[in-house]
């Protein structure tokens, strides 16, 4: 199930001949689709100085219908303006009223082809298609700019991008074209459906949004916010210990509407949302931040994310990018939504990156409607990402130690593991450790799977006479080496070094005084390498990387 709508290029640069098999390509993609009315929907919109509708979504229920109109096509020609021909495919075709069906959770395809350069701007356009969750191919032809094609084109672009020599060549990617359209459609259903049940089974957040009700709006817009405002916390699963909405407006200066938690009933929620009134006056976005920073956010929840939610047409009378950093330094994301010609570069300053995700922008008031199923699964892709930061997580922990150590350094070194492992939330389910130790052999003393207690190692460290079996690497545990010389390897290091870390095993390397500094950094996952003069200080670098570490893609977005 799928709404898909081609933008074909009619300018005068095509030619009649080539349009023609421009028309037979598309023929073909649609020929192996499966169309009707609950399944497939066909939309196709023609371009050259203007955009035309050649027939919407909604229009024909049958396939035949369909090729019989593409055969019969009219061949505009004219200049290549393709940034307009997106701007009127997302506000004409993927509308509710064109037979979209985005609010029902249904895939949006837009499948563009063209053969020049465009005389207008198109990264803007496309880049408001995708945030509305539109997936886009682009299929360039002859002299097509790569450039251009991957400005228009949904990542990753070797699935999303196309380009061929010349006309004839159409045909011989259009099985690689249906596959890869099909695929999409496929995984942005899986998608969708995940996302949403993940949303409303798991999901646990703060959202407050904060609404502009300046004088700029006017009454008629502002009931159109109001209506967003209804579809949009109807989305949510809000219990105390799931979703919880809090919302303020702003105009000159802040208003407190209800705060998070104030309305746990949906029913209640929608009375006090057709109660808003509409506030007037100027525009102060950074102190209306402030505000909620202190009066919303000082209540939320801190093992949750916390998300705002801006919804503004005018520039701010004052300074917005230090009050959202605030808000940003308390792990806060910020979404806005920009109506209208507000200046985009000071609210570039309020959004979190990549701006792709946190900022939208739409002409007025009324396009708020078709926002609402792309916002909702963003802010559900942050939160369900976000929490994932706030699961404790557990590692496992390897320590080699030198065991040609004086008896001073090796007291030294017991003293400095007994301190490590007991700050550290050892056990089997926990953080795991296991110990060996080197001269010209080496020798465990006990493994990753040794069912031990945090006492019985500390235990084993302190008696101590100067392999990582169990390790948990399949099941997600992060991998860490601690290495404890007291000198000079007689053996090299660096190959060794290197293959282990090339398993995504993180090396600490701790010195003692006769070990050597630059042997130690090549052992050592950098910044990681320490000599052992503050104890303390190194126990706790060990300990809190271990703690916190995370992937790269939970902290996305900070």
């Amino acid at each position: 199930m799928a709404d898909i709508v081609f933008l074909v290029d009619g300018s005068a640069s095509i030619g009649l001949e080539n349009f023609q098999q421009i028309c037979e390509f598309v023929s073909l993609l649609i020929e192996n689709l499966e169309v009707a009315a609950d399944r497939i929907r066909i939309g196709l919109v023609q371009f050259s100085d203007t955009p035309h509708t050649e027939f919407s979504l909604n229009t024909y229920q049958n396939k035949e219908d369909i090729l019989r109109y593409i055969q019969n096509l009219h061949y505009k020609t004219g200049g290549t303006f393709t940034g307009q021909g997106l701007e009127f495919m997302l506000k004409q075709h993927f509308v509710e009223k064109a037979g979209s069906r985005a609010q029902q959770s249904v895939p949006q395809i837009a499948i563009i082809i063209t053969d020049g350069e465009s005389q207008d701007e198109v990264g803007s356009q496309a880049q408001e298609l995708r945030q509305r969750g539109i997936k886009i191919f682009a299929i360039g032809i002859k002299d097509a700019n790569e450039t251009l094609l991957r400005q228009i084109a949904s990542d990753p672009y070797d699935q999303h991008v196309y380009s061929v020599s010349d006309f004839a060549a159409l045909q011989g990617i259009s099985q690689s074209v249906i596959r890869e359209v099909c695929t999409t459609v496929e995984e942005t259903h899986k998608e969708i459906i995940q996302m949403s049940r993940g949303c409303n089974e798991t999901a646990q957040a703060d959202i407050v949004l904060l609404v502009d009700s300046s004088g700029s709006i006017g009454a008629s817009d502002f009931e159109e916010v109001r209506k967003f405002l209804h579809a949009f916390v109807d989305s949510f699963n809000l219990r105390p210990d799931k979703v919880r909405v809090g919302l303020a407006q702003f105009s000159d200066r802040p208003y407190q509407e209800f705060l998070l938690g104030d309305y746990l009933h949906k029913t209640d929620l929608h009375q006090k949302l057709n109660g808003l009134i509409y506030r007037r006056g100027g525009t102060n976005t950074g102190r209306a931040l402030t505000f909620i920073r202190e009066n919303y956010f000082s209540l939320a929840r801190k093992s949750v994310p916390g998300i705002v939610i801006v919804i503004t047409d005018g520039e701010s009378n004052d300074d917005m990018e230090e009050p959202s950093q605030r808000l940003r330094n308390l792990g806060v994301f910020i979404f806005v939504i920009r109506v209208g010609m507000g200046n985009m570069e000071k609210l570039r300053a309020i959004a979190n990156i990549p701006h792709e995700e946190f900022l939208f922008s739409i002409g007025n008031y009324r396009e708020l409607q078709g926002l609402k199923a792309g916002l909702r699964n963003k802010v559900c892709f942050t939160v369900l990402l976000q929490s994932e930061a706030f699961v404790p997580k557990f590692a496992d922990l390897f320590i080699l130690v030198d065991s040609s150590a004086s008896r001073q350094e090796q007291q030294t070194i017991k003293s400095f593991l007994s301190k490590l492992v007991t700050q550290l939330n050892v056990g089997k389910d926990f953080n795991r450790v296991g110990l060996a130790q080197f001269s010209k052999n080496v020798k465990e003393e006990f493994l990753l799977n040794t069912d031990k207690t945090k006492n019985e190692i500390v235990s084993s460290i302190r008696s101590l006479a100067l392999s990582a079996t169990g390790s948990r690497v399949s099941e997600g545990f992060k991998q860490f080496l601690l290495v404890i010389a007291a000198g000079e390897s007689a053996d090299g290091v660096v190959q060794a070094s290197r293959t282990i870390k090339k398993d995504a095993v993180i090396v600490f390397a701790v010195g003692l005084n006769r070990a050597d500094a630059d042997e130690m950094k090549y052992i050592s996952s950098q910044p990681h390498s320490y000599k052992l003069g503050n104890i303390p200080q190194v126990q706790q670098k060990i300990k809190s990387f271990i703690d916190t570490w995370e992937d790269a893609a939970v902290a996305r977005g900070m």
